[in-house]
C-alpha cells in the first residue's frame, strides 16, 4: 500500500556554502521561483515533520541545477551544516 504524503520533495540540500549560512540546494522542481522568491518554505531534516523556515535570497548556479540559498535565522556556516 503507498502512505500518502501532502508533501512534495522540490529539492535537497546538498552542502554549506561559505561561511554566512548559505546552502547549494539542488533542484528537483520545474519552478525556478521555488528558491529564488523570497517568503515561506517548509524544511525537512531525517523523519521529522517539516518546519516553517524563511528564504531570504536565492541565485541559480549558471547551465546548472544547483542553487545557493540563503535562510532567514541561519547566518553561519555550522547552522548551515545541520540542515544537510
Amino acid at each position: 500500500m503507498i502512505k500518502e504524503s501532502k508533501w512534495i520533495v522540490v529539492g535537497l540540500i546538498k552542502s554549506p556554502h561559505g561561511i554566512q549560512g548559505k546552502v547549494k540546494v539542488k533542484s528537483l522542481s520545474d519552478f525556478e521561483d521555488r528558491f529564488l522568491k523570497p517568503g515561506l518554505r517548509w524544511l525537512q531534516t531525517g523523519s521529522e515533520t517539516p518546519l516553517e523556515i524563511e528564504l531570504s535570497s536565492g541565485i541559480k548556479q549558471p547551465g546548472r541545477d544547483i542553487f545557493i540559498i540563503a535562510f532567514k535565522g541561519i547566518n553561519n556556516r555550522n547552522k548551515a551544516e545541520k540542515l544537510k
